[in-house]
């Protein structure tokens, strides 16, 4: 078999066609180091009998919700970015709860959030929620203090009592106060009040809680949850989040001196697990029939996930995206991809568990790079991010599993494929009932002009526009006027522009179009419209 002949039987491609037109070869040399981190001969020869005995009873769509029934609508927002009286310095899950009950009073289906991943306790300014440290655990700085049972136990008077002096109300309003989350300074107040907290479940009154968390703890042995409490309790041991710089025989999670040493850590493991049982109850709180999540494309390698499936991931290599208008040296993510030979022979197990870690809490989920599915751009290790290829993964296989998840738990799928998209990717998600992911910003002809709102996809969420870039006030404040006429032209096309003529306030003015611009979405056939929270504070 030759070198193509591989590739080919790998899902290797050889090269790519960039926004131009211009195919970019991949040399053989890179070809051959590709095919050698993908070739496995341990792969199961019998797979594909076991995958039609494994799928055969999964429907071909996934749950759809009332959107099946009528177009709705939500508010999307970061929700770090809340303030309230009550919170600490960032938006919590308390605030949420708030949030989503005032969203269902005005009529929304829907309250769309940030992923809520798993950070890094240690290196809290870490703290971009599309870089993790595991899509399979919460954050738990999401956590409202006072709204922990324990909080208002006997055994916690001095707590309580601390907490509302003045000098600490002092502090909570500093960091509420600050313009921007200082996430430092709410780690710093918070860890340490979780672990004073922690202590009060141990102590006479914890009763019925204490046999609470313990069926909790039996619930997750073995599972994601405890693997990452493990790895959390081992990265404070070695002051280290980056498992890489651990000493060596710790960094493997089933080698022998982890398991030798678990006993040592079993208090700081049951602590980080309080934290997620914590964290999963106050997200449950919030009203899991309106929640619309984001699971991130990936993980840091640093972080628990690599450490815990670091066989599923291939280490040499990290993934982005080829050149486009965007970035015109294309770009690379930093963050490993799995090993699509691996996740076959491991019947897609950690595919699955990330899925359904993100799903328990959502009635909608948004799947970041969902075209992922289907291939990933990988760049070797000190390559330039234009001088890689695409990797195909077994997209029908992993449709087949959201299928399955999205109807076992309820939960509406959207497939964010925006960039380049691979030829009928978007139609196949929707035939699987995935709705595709439209913006306003992007739903342009090649000459600028926008799209009539009539000719936008039914089976799509609409929105302005996103996390990943400007917000409309950005836009339109550093923008030409060339631009600014082409979204006029849009307005006007629809007799939404009139009444904003007549304003001579600059603000009002900037304001009457982003409501335009919204009754512009409102009118597309699209099953889902979102609003962007960012977009209304101008």
């Amino acid at each position: 078999m030759n070198i193509a002949e591989q590739a080919a039987e790998l899902g290797i491609d050889q090269g790519y066609w960039d926004i131009k037109g211009e195919w970019h070869q991949l040399s053989d040399e890179r070809l051959v180091e590709i095919i050698e981190m993908l070739a496995n001969d341990n792969i199961d020869k019998n797979r594909d009998q076991k995958k039609e005995d494994y799928f055969s009873d999964i429907p071909k769509l996934g749950w759809q919700g009332e959107s099946a029934q009528r177009r709705i609508w939500g508010v999307q927002l970061h929700l770090y970015t809340l303030r309230s009286r009550e919170n600490e310095g960032i938006g919590d899950f308390a605030d949420l709860a708030i949030f989503t009950k005032l969203a269902k009073q005005m009529g929304a289906s829907l309250v769309g959030l940030n992923p809520l991943h798993a950070l890094f306790p240690q290196a809290p300014e870490h703290a971009n929620p599309y870089y993790p440290s595991s899509r399979k655990a919460l954050n738990p700085l999401y956590l409202r203090i006072a709204e922990i049972a324990e909080f208002n136990t006997e055994e916690a008077k001095d707590i309580y009592r601390d907490y509302y002096s003045q000098s600490t109300q002092n502090r909570i309003k500093q960091l509420r106060d600050s313009a921007e989350v200082d996430y430092s300074g709410v780690s710093a107040f918070k860890l340490p009040i979780f672990e004073q907290l922690f202590k009060v479940i141990y102590s006479k009154s914890g009763g019925a809680r204490r046999a609470e968390f313990a069926e909790f703890i039996n619930s997750e042995k073995d599972r994601a949850l405890t693997k990452f409490a493990i790895f959390s309790a081992l990265s404070e041991k070695f002051s280290e989040q980056n498992w890489q710089q651990w000493p060596e025989q710790y960094r493997r999670p089933e080698s022998i001196s982890v398991e030798e040493l678990l006993p040592q850590l079993q208090e700081r493991i049951h602590f980080h697990l309080y934290l997620q049982w914590l964290a999963q109850q106050q997200l449950s709180a919030a009203a899991k029939d309106m929640l619309y999540l984001d699971m991130a494309v990936g993980n840091d390698p640093a972080g628990a996930d690599g450490w815990i499936d670091q066989d599923s991931y291939v280490n040499s290599v990290e993934f982005g995206a080829p050149p486009d208008d965007f970035s015109i040296n294309g770009q690379c993510w930093g963050m490993h991809p799995l090993n699509p030979q691996q996740l076959i022979k491991d019947s897609y197990r950690s595919f699955t568990e990330v899925v359904l870690a993100n799903m328990q809490f959502a009635t909608a989920l948004r799947i970041d790079h969902a075209m992922a599915l289907n291939r990933l751009y990988w760049i070797p290790d000190s390559s330039r991010a234009a001088e890689g290829t695409y990797i195909h993964y077994p997209e029908q296989e992993l449709l087949q599993i959201l299928r399955q998840q999205s109807i076992a738990n309820h939960c509406l799928l959207i497939g964010e494929d925006l960039g380049t998209v691979p030829d009928g990717f978007s139609q196949r998600i929707n035939e699987s009932g995935i709705l595709s992911y439209k913006l306003f910003w992007f739903q342009r002809y090649p000459d600028g002009l926008y799209k009539r709102p009539e000719l936008w996809e039914e089976s799509a969420l609409a929105t302005l526009g996103s996390h990943d870039i400007y917000t409309f006030a950005g836009f339109w404040n550093s923008t030409s006027e060339h631009e600014h006429n082409l979204i006029i032209d849009a307005l006007r096309d629809q007799q939404l522009w009139s009444e904003i003529d007549t304003k001579t306030d600059e603000t009002e003015r900037v304001f009457a179009a982003l409501v335009a611009l919204h009754r512009f979405i409102a009118r597309t056939p699209s099953r889902v419209m979102m609003v962007n929270l960012d977009d209304l504070l101008l």
